[in-house]
């Protein structure tokens, strides 16, 4: 039987802090672990608010997906986890502005512990790949926390 899940982590995105990779495919489905606003080239916390962080891990999230043929429009539900409820509607406007019109089904939650004391959240996805149009789909499902860092 041969292997039925496929892990890769790209190049431009921040580097996992544990022994994972962040995507993850199966079948048609394909999962990307949770992501902090982290420039990737540096290693650091981007340092411009929820905003900035929500724009990064979009940007990331978009850069995850076409490492495997997909994008965001292929997206079928992202989690948001925030350190704060009070920076709900800052974060809201920089991801409405980041997924560019795209409204996937989407939950918002006061549920993190910051990993270092900038960090405003962290984001998961799930979304759905399309592998081919006419025989096959993937799906990948994306979560966002939020919090210092």
């Amino acid at each position: 039987m041969g292997k039925s899940v496929v892990y890769s982590t790209p190049q431009d995105v921040m580097a996992p802090i544990g022994p994972y990779n962040h995507i993850s495919i199966s079948g048609n489905f394909i999962w990307i672990g949770a992501v902090a606003g982290v420039n990737p080239f540096t290693g650091q916390l981007v340092d411009s608010g929820i905003a900035g962080q929500t724009t990064q891990i979009i940007g990331s999230f978009d850069t995850m997906l076409r490492s495997v043929e997909a994008s965001l429009d292929n997206i079928l539900h992202i989690n948001v986890f925030l350190k704060d409820m009070a920076d709900f509607a800052a974060m809201n406007a920089a991801y409405e502005e980041a997924m560019d019109g795209r409204k996937p089904p989407r939950t918002a939650k006061p549920d993190i512990k910051a990993w270092r004391d900038r960090c405003y959240l962290i984001v998961q996805p799930s979304a759905r790949l399309v592998c081919n149009a006419q025989t096959s789909s993937a799906s990948v499902i994306i979560s966002i926390m939020t919090g210092p860092l």
